[in-house]
């Protein structure tokens, strides 16, 4: 079962119950973080989502409103307890971006594996593609693609009258 939750949807400021964009995508005990604003840790605090499972955080672009939350959240990571590494995709310039806001954590348990503008990324049965998109910095749009068999069920379809459609 896949779950995603909308933990940020706010402009450019954090509110007290509106925290900036962040989208956390739940699937087979794995998790992939979109975007990273501020309040993104407090908001997977307040669904119970944990932290230890994050496996990918896909950046949008660069500015501050999706990438301001990573320090913090990084570093609550960290606390979980975690030790095997995460992956950061972004556009071109992340990993320069990420280092300065890297200073001001002196020690994680994990490693960080950036990856700067790729095509293709796999994890765990989900593949995630990217293109590039317009914006006033360079931006990415993903598109994340489970691999799984789709599973039908034709009593469940009876039971809520979906129309059987003949060609």
């Amino acid at each position: 079962m896949i779950n995603i939750t909308l933990l940020g949807t706010g402009g450019g400021m954090p509110m007290p119950h509106r925290f900036l964009s962040s989208l956390l995508i739940n699937y087979n005990g794995g998790k992939i973080l979109v975007d990273c604003g501020e309040g993104t840790q407090v908001a997977m605090r307040m669904v119970k989502a944990g932290f230890k499972t994050l496996n990918t955080i896909c950046i949008s672009h660069i500015h501050g409103d999706h990438i301001f939350g990573l320090p913090g959240l990084l570093s609550t990571i960290g606390n979980s307890g975690r030790t095997e590494p995460i992956s950061i995709l972004g556009p071109k310039g992340i990993n320069e971006i990420l280092m300065g806001l890297m200073k001001s954590l002196v020690y994680l348990p994990y490693e960080i594996n950036v990856i700067e503008a790729p095509n293709n990324f796999n994890i765990d049965n989900i593949e995630i593609s990217t293109i590039e998109l317009e914006h006033s910095a360079p931006c990415l749009g993903y598109s994340i693609y489970l691999k799984r068999a789709p599973k039908f069920q034709v009593e469940k379809a009876e039971l809520n009258d979906v129309p059987k459609i003949f060609s």
